[in-house]
């Protein structure tokens, strides 16, 4: 049924199971395999350009909390929003996550 068919399409997206996602939605016809390739691919590329950027926020953001200047990582984090990836900080973890329309090779031109 078609509620069941949403509710493992959101379960494996919100699991970043993309692999699963995109074959579920070519079997559904909701998307050809062509253009699902690609997006696959740059979000296998945002993975790599995340785990840089969210160690390199980290570090920066603890240099930041001694000096009390955060303008650097602030500065970073409107890039990286500009690049349509959602910043997310915590006490001891930063978080990056794609949006919808995320641009790869934005944030890959930050390094």
């Amino acid at each position: 049924n078609s509620h069941e068919a949403i509710r493992v399409l959101s379960s494996l997206n919100g699991a970043h199971n993309a692999n699963d996602l995109a074959r579920n939605l070519e079997f559904l016809g909701l998307y050809k395999w062509d253009a699902l390739a690609a997006k696959i691919a740059d979000f296998n590329r945002a993975l790599e350009a995340q785990t840089h950027f969210e160690a390199l926020l980290l570090s920066m953001r603890t240099e930041a909390k001694a000096s009390k200047d955060f303008s650097k990582v602030d500065a970073l984090k409107q890039k990286i929003g500009e690049a349509n990836f959602s910043v997310m900080i915590g006490n001891d973890r930063v978080t990056l996550r794609p949006e919808m329309d995320f641009d790869v090779a934005k944030l890959e031109a930050l390094k």
